[in-house]
């Protein structure tokens, strides 16, 4: 497994044969996805971004700005991809959160390929994170080990004190 830091505060890891997508090419995601970070299989068309998508202050309000953004998702999704179906709900363990989210599937408007995928989101140090794989091939089983491989691998970054050298 290879691993990346996300603003200095989370710790990502992702399967090996995966690369770390450049400025360009987060610049080329699909404009309803807007990412932080993305890595891309070089065997598999499927490329899994991480998205801060903005701060939490009052706690209160917490899970009611990740349904929003999660809406916001979707909302997205129904407009760029073909025959969009929200196929189940998903709860998953991040950092110590829960985090909640959901699959989907559909094809694609311009190739007509199957297009599918999973989304979650949870806050964590003030922000809120959505994570999500999308992806163009038929090994779907592939596709959500790699998933859950970079999921269960976020962590906090340990904070270092000077004294510790």
């Amino acid at each position: 497994m290879k691993k990346t830091t996300l603003n200095k505060k989370l710790n990502i890891s992702y399967p090996d044969s995966f690369t770390v997508l450049s400025e360009t090419e987060l610049a080329d995601a699909p404009s309803w996805v807007r990412p932080s970070l993305g890595v891309k299989s070089t065997e598999e068309e499927l490329t899994i971004y991480v998205v801060c998508a903005g701060s939490v202050k009052p706690a209160l309000f917490t899970s009611f700005l990740m349904g929003m953004k999660l809406l916001g998702f979707e909302k997205n999704c129904r407009r760029e991809i073909e025959q969009y179906k929200r196929e189940k709900e998903l709860t998953e363990s991040v950092c110590g959160v829960t985090a909640r989210g959901f699959e989907f599937s559909g094809s694609d408007p311009i190739t007509d390929e199957p297009v599918y995928g999973e989304v979650v989101c949870f806050a964590f140090g003030g922000k809120i994170y959505i994570v999500q794989y999308i992806a163009r091939t038929s090994d779907r089983f592939y596709c959500r080990q790699a998933f859950e491989c970079t999921i269960s691998s976020i962590s906090p970054v340990e904070e270092t004190n000077s004294s510790d050298r």
